[in-house]
């Protein structure tokens, strides 16, 4: 014995690389012989969640039993990795005796949160190595079905108040993955695509049946939702999602919003039963971002064995969450390849307790398969006990296996040495144990750096100069990033990949099936037979303009918007209350006599000009990503002012109805306002046409009790949808009219459809000199349809969702920007109405079969061959029908009004109902113009009321804690005032916007103690009480130049009064934006250095007691340490 252990010693002496050493076969090399695990199923609903835990453990080690070929007798300890197990110890001591273990055996349970495998397997590992134990088995359960509800245990506040780091220790690690989200940058998008890749990774290998050499086979009972009981056999992982896209992972709503936005169930582990066998070493950090572990753990492992990351084959980290693997990964610079190949915890799932020996297990598989020699397992452990990483290293090798192996398993040839060597199915005789880690003597060779993904730009040939230039030009520090993310997953030319982002018809067209041409054809023809006619309507009816220029919207803007839009089942055209501001603009234009009430060229023209104005104004706001702009428009302005255009074009459709078009025009009364109107029709009522009204009335009740119907009838009979009730109106009148003749008898008619121009499809340009006064005319209600109409584009997109059949279209607000604004300049271009997307008419063409883009296009060329063919059908179309479907319209804008109104009558919003009436009324009263100009005109003050009123409070303290909450709250009537210290919490960034008022609130709070006091109010706090400020500025994300001078020159006031200035909980790292600004501007030198800027608040006040000490004895109570 002691002459084998003098050999090993010298061997470890002896010249060489540490990786000779490591991988050198010694005699005393303790070895794991196998590693196995049961299946990992989700925690309450799936295949364990009427297992207890016992029985998990029993099926396992029952498992190892018959694999292993092992003599029971000759197993000394178990020793079993547990977190949320009642009584573990004795469930385990249960399960082993029913497994067949005699009861010789001893076992425990150890509890190190998540990496209590880890701790299992290394406290085994370490006896063996001491000569305490022989042979043992460590393992790890969890069941966190029965036992996953566990309450957080409340601390001795005593104990708390003494450190922050102590509170620290009690949170959530939800909490600590948001800190570590904001606090190393991050975000939410490269945690979804982590975890997309593990997603991938996991569903990769379980097709390809990699995980059938880790997992064992379990039969249990599960309780159906009959109330009747079933036997299954678990053979899979059940938390894979196959088919998981980066979509899908992006609408999940956060899942810690009290803490932040990147953490969400898509990208964090799942909640899972099971268990696992297998290994450990430990190093500790700050628990506020204690998922940070590797980062310290593999650096001091891989130091202590002279080893590098580019020693390992495989590399097993674990993902509690997304935002710890995607720092630990970037910060150590692991090559992602050899980085949790396999798929991780967020994919497979998180038990606790059995994590860290499925890591092993899982990664020991992957390695033979691989046919490499070492593994590196690392795991992030909780804030209770104390944070740390985890981090043992394992190496592969063959071997020829012992007689008591040869009958357990055919792939028994391989052991591998712990914490340097392991691999199922092979037991090393009972032997000599040695040091469970030894270290070689001699220095490494030397180290390389972590591996980086090669650029594709060094790699390229001479004919790929152009596509690297035209890298080059696109580069962005964002595009940087995708672009190397882009090569990890092996696409090679990004320059397409972002032309399928910014031109999505090269995203979908691929993805296009012969199969869909059905639905999008019959979606399209059933679209065509309702808003053509509808078209025709709002021309002719609401804008004043020739009829075909309402059928040139849906013959331009749906095909354009087909090929840039991001919502593939949204469908464009033109609006009620676009086309009333455009009639509003003829109107004005008319009344200031630039043109002849029937010059229909001039009206087209003006047309023309308002839409592509409108369309300019969109397509800059998207250039410029100012997607936010649909947020400027409070609820109740648009409420207000869509009703009230509701009612205007009620009121407008009334006269010609009536068939009293002509007396309004004699009278005066046709541009008037809407109450002219109604005094005129209440006047005029018995001069009526009554053949009119009576084609209008029945059209509009035909019209309602089919809409009526078709809502009833939809639930139980989708197919009625396809019925045209509308277009069958317009056929039924047209002949009627036809054959009647009811032209002779006074009812007015459509007659010849023809171009403005005389041409059809002629090309105008909007934008010309000789339009310069139309444009100034047109400004203000362009700039209004652009924002109503992407307002209301940006409601049809979002609640139409993703298409079930084209993936990868993201909605932008900014695209839909862009693809609007250029559908509404192409369509400008021959004098069309403005055309945006309406709910309404994309919810038909969803339920009729539109699945793709491609039913817009069907739609342009349905409207293009019926102005080439059909025009002259319409010649006998009854203008009082259109009319009757313009005031269907009216009454759908109208219709939701009154549960609006009810709404913030209900919740007390007298606030927002004054604001609808005041747009309402002075729309109706005056004009359109008024109700626009005041409904935007408050509306924006809101906005900026809002935005630049700091939000900063006073903070006092929790009795008997070292906790500070806001002291203006009314749950904190009882905090406590520090003597002599003014504590201030700023929770936003700064910005121009914010920081204009910030001083006067800061004065407000030195002289009464609270933002609610009266300036005339004399002052309450002596200059005492502020002899020390402190700032809390962890909700200072960011600060801007303008926000950096104020705050600078708040601490020049201060310091030059004597009074002592900290931040508390700024920027962690000395590399950040707003530490760089601080720095800059002189504000760090002006408080006293780096040691004014501190950890947490109670860090402060004990640096204002030493320097209050320090300052007595100098006799300057304002002096500052150095």
């Amino acid at each position: 014995m002691a002459v084998d252990r003098i050999g090993s010693i010298i061997k470890h002496l002896a010249p060489g690389s540490a990786l000779s050493n490591i991988q050198a076969k010694k005699d005393d090399d303790v070895v794991i012989t196998l590693a196995i695990r049961t299946p990992l199923t989700k925690a309450v609903k799936g295949g364990f969640k009427d297992t207890s835990l016992e029985f998990i453990i029993y099926s396992l080690l029952k498992e190892v039993k018959n694999r292993s070929g092992i003599d029971p007798e000759l197993v000394e300890d178990i020793v079993m990795g547990n977190v949320a197990g009642n009584e573990a110890t004795y469930k385990l001591r249960a399960a082993a005796l029913a497994a067949g273990f005699p009861h010789t055996h001893a076992c425990c349970t150890i509890n190190r949160l998540c990496a209590s495998g880890l701790a299992a397997t290394a406290d085994l590992a370490r006896a063996i190595a001491c000569d305490s134990v022989e042979v043992g088995i460590a393992c790890g359960a969890e069941s966190m079905t029965l036992a996953g509800e566990r309450g957080t245990k409340i601390l001795d506040e005593a104990v708390l108040g003494l450190s922050q780091e102590a509170v620290d220790s009690t949170k959530p690690m939800g909490w600590t993955s948001e800190n570590v989200s904001r606090d190393f940058g991050v975000d939410r998008l490269a945690m979804d695509k982590y975890a997309l890749e593990s997603f991938a990774r996991a569903e990769r290998a379980q097709r390809a049946g990699f995980f059938a050499d880790e997992i064992v086979p379990i039969t249990t009972k599960i309780k159906g939702s009959d109330g009747q009981w079933k036997e299954v056999t678990l053979e899979y992982d059940e938390g894979i999602r196959t088919g998981t896209t980066l979509e899908a992972l992006s609408g999940i709503r956060p899942a810690f919003p009290q803490w932040g936005d990147s953490t969400t169930g898509g990208n964090a582990s799942q909640v899972t039963d099971g268990a696992k066998y297998v290994g450990s070493t430990v190093a500790g950090l700050p628990p506020r971002i204690m998922g940070n572990g590797p980062t310290v753990a593999i650096p001091k492992l891989l130091s202590q064995h002279g080893l590098s990351l580019d020693d390992m084959d495989v590399v097993e980290i674990n993902e509690a969450f997304s935002s710890m693997a995607v720092y630990c990964r970037d910060a150590l610079k692991l090559d992602w390849e050899r980085m949790n190949p396999r798929g991780g915890a967020v994919a497979l799932g998180h038990p606790l307790g059995a994590t860290g020996v499925r890591l092993v297990v899982t990664g020991l598989s992957e390695l033979r398969r691989r046919r490499g020699r070492m593994l590196l397992v690392s795991i992030m452990s909780g804030n209770r006990p104390p944070p740390n990483g985890s981090g043992p290293v394992f190496d592969r090798r063959s071997q020829t296996p012992s007689p008591m192996a040869e009958s357990s398993s055919s792939a028994a040839g391989e052991s591998t040495p712990l914490v340097r060597a392991a691999l199922p199915g092979y037991l090393l005789p009972r032997s000599r144990h040695g040091t469970f880690s030894p270290r070689p003597a001699s220095p490494p060779n030397g180290s390389r750096s972590g591996d980086t993904v090669a650029s594709v730009d060094s790699a390229a040939s001479a004919t790929d100069d152009w596509k690297r230039w035209l890298r080059s030009r696109m580069r962005t520090r964002k595009m940087d990033q995708s672009h190397r993310l882009a090569e990890q997953a092996g696409f090679r030319f990004t320059p397409l990949m972002y032309l399928a982002y910014y031109v999505p018809f090269f995203n979908w067209i691929g993805q296009y099936r012969l199969h869909y041409l059905k639905g999008d054809f019959v979606a399209a023809l059933t679209m065509a037979s309702f808003y053509l006619p509808m078209a025709l309507s709002l021309a002719s009816n609401l804008s004043h303009v020739p009829p075909i220029h309402g059928l040139y919207s849906f013959v331009f803007n749906p095909f354009i918007y087909a090929l840039l839009g991001s919502c593939p089942q949204m469908v464009v055209g033109p609006e009620a209350a676009g086309s009333l501001l455009v009639g509003s603009v003829v109107r004005h234009s008319l009344d200031s006599d630039h043109g002849h009430e029937d010059d229909a060229l001039l009206h087209a023209q003006i047309c023309g000009v308002v839409a592509g104005m409108a369309g300019a104004t969109v397509l800059i706001a998207g250039i410029a990503r100012l997607g936010f702009l649909d947020s400027v428009l409070s609820r109740p302005f648009l409420r207000g002012f869509i009703s009230a255009v509701g009612f205007v074009i009620a009121v407008d459709q009334l006269v010609p109805e009536l068939g009293l078009v002509e007396l309004a025009e004699e009278m005066g009364v046709s541009h008037g306002s809407s109450v002219d109107k109604i005094r005129f029709i209440v006047e005029n009522a018995h001069r009526a046409h009554m053949l009119t009204l009576a084609i209008s009335l029945i059209s509009f009740l035909v019209i309602m009790i089919c809409r009526e119907l078709k809502r009833r009838l939809e639930p139980r009979f989708p197919s009625v949808v396809f019925i045209p009730d509308r277009f069958l109106i317009v056929a039924a009148s047209a002949i009627l009219c036809a054959r009647l003749r009811w032209d002779e008898q006074g009812v007015e008619i459509l007659g010849e459809v023809k171009s403005a121009t005389g041409n059809l499809f002629a090309f105008r340009w909007p934008f010309q000199l000789a339009h310069m006064r139309h444009i100034r005319d047109a400004m203000s209600t362009s700039f209004l349809i652009a924002l109503l109409g992407f307002f209301e584009s940006s409601v049809a997109a979002k609640s139409l969702g993703g298409s079930d059949t084209i993936q990868g279209m993201e909605l932008s607000a900014n695209r839909e920007m862009i693809a609007l604004g250029v559908a509404n300049l192409v369509g400008a271009s021959f004098m069309s109405l403005p055309a945006f997307g309406g709910y309404g008419r994309s919810k038909v063409n969803k339920s009729t079969g539109g699945k793709s883009p491609m039913s817009s296009i069907f739609l342009s060329l349905i409207s293009l061959l019926s102005v080439l063919f059909l025009l002259p059908e319409f010649y006998y179309l009854p203008k009082p029908v259109l009319s009757s479907m313009i005031s269907v319209v009216a009454w759908s804008l109208i219709e939701e009004a009154p549960h609006d109104i009810l709404f913030f009558v209900r919740i007390r919003g007298w606030k927002e109902l004054l604001l609808m009436a005041i747009i309402f009324l002075s729309t109706i009263f005056y004009s359109l113009a008024l109700g626009i100009a005041l409904g935007v005109g408050i509306s924006l003050l809101l906005v900026i009321k809002h935005s630049t009123r700091p939000r900063i409070q006073i903070l006092g303290r929790i009795p008997g804690t070292n906790r500070f909450e806001n002291a203006e709250s009314d749950h904190h009537r009882s905090l406590e005032f520090i003597e002599g210290c003014l504590i201030v919490k700023i929770p936003e960034p700064l910005t121009f916007a914010n920081t204009g008022e910030l001083k006067a609130r800061l004065r407000r709070l030195e002289l009464y103690g609270t933002d609610d006091a009266h300036p005339a109010l004399p002052r309450i706090r002596s200059q005492e009480s502020n002899s020390n400020i402190i700032f809390d500025i962890h909700g200072v994300t960011s600060i801007d130049g303008s926000g950096t001078q104020v705050l600078e020159e708040i601490v020049r006031g201060y310091r030059m009064r004597g009074v002592r200035v900290f931040f508390s909980r700024g920027p962690a790292r000395r590399n950040h934006p707003t530490w760089h600004l601080l720095e800059r501007s002189g504000i760090v030198d002006l408080c006293g250095g780096e040691s004014h800027f501190v950890m947490d608040v109670e860090e402060a006040l004990r640096w204002t007691e030493y320097e209050e000490s320090i300052g007595r004895r100098s006799g300057n109570s304002g002096s500052v340490r150095d």
